[in-house]
């Protein structure tokens, strides 16, 4: 028969896998929360993501560095 495992248990157990296998975990987790629309658009979101990569990588979309689209920001809001 099986016992249960604590809470601290599976802590340490989760901690000690390795960072890909952890990822997956907090993936599963996560999605378990969810609800179906909220996973719907988590995924439209990824797959948006992934497509605006893309973009740029292939040169359709430029690149523009952090310290530009914070000055853009900064403007925008009047900061």
């Amino acid at each position: 028969m099986r016992r249960t495992m604590s809470l601290a248990e599976l802590e340490e157990m989760a901690l000690s896998l390795p960072e890909r296998d952890r990822l997956r975990l907090i993936e599963l987790l996560w999605n378990s929360l969810e609800s179906s629309d909220s996973r719907q658009r988590s995924q439209k979101w990824a797959e948006e993501a992934e497509r605006r990569v893309d973009a740029v990588d292939s040169g359709l979309l430029p690149r523009i560095g952090a310290d530009e689209v914070f000055r853009e920001l900064r403007g925008i809001k009047g900061l």
